[in-house]
């Protein structure tokens, strides 16, 4: 990229990945793929992702649909107070990353409307099926 620095990387939740990111692009701004943290919810909220009315009316829209700070809030208050999940570790670590992930959080950065790695992880799945065959 000539030296050049991208303006923005979306990656799964890795710390380790975010901190290689923070220390190689000081001024990339780091996001978090929402295909991946769709796939984690899940995986670790499994008894609220799967409860009719969740996903739609909550998760989907901190997702995809808030368009401002104080709509995330009110959204996100909503499910701590109606399923009471305020205590679960991973939707607490989701919220302390919402910057990275949610909309209303990140209208000006820069990101060609992109919001998930889904694309590339196609891409690499197909190459890593073409050398497995090559090994058969």
């Amino acid at each position: 990229m000539g030296g050049k620095a991208p303006k923005t990387i979306f990656t799964d939740q890795a710390p380790a990945i975010a901190s290689a990111i923070k220390k190689v692009f000081p001024s990339t701004c780091h996001r978090i793929c929402k295909w991946h943290i769709d796939r984690n919810a899940q995986k670790n909220i499994p008894q609220l992702y799967w409860k009719p009315g969740f996903r739609e009316k909550y998760f989907d829209k901190l997702l995809w649909r808030c368009k401002s700070e104080s709509e995330f809030e009110s959204v996100w208050n909503e499910i701590t107070e109606e399923w009471e999940y305020g205590s679960n570790n991973w939707l607490q670590r989701l919220y302390d990353l919402r910057e990275k992930w949610c909309p209303a959080f990140s209208r000006y950065i820069f990101s060609v409307d992109i919001k998930s790695t889904q694309r590339s992880e196609r891409t690499n799945r197909v190459f890593t099926e073409m050398a497995c065959k090559r090994r058969l």
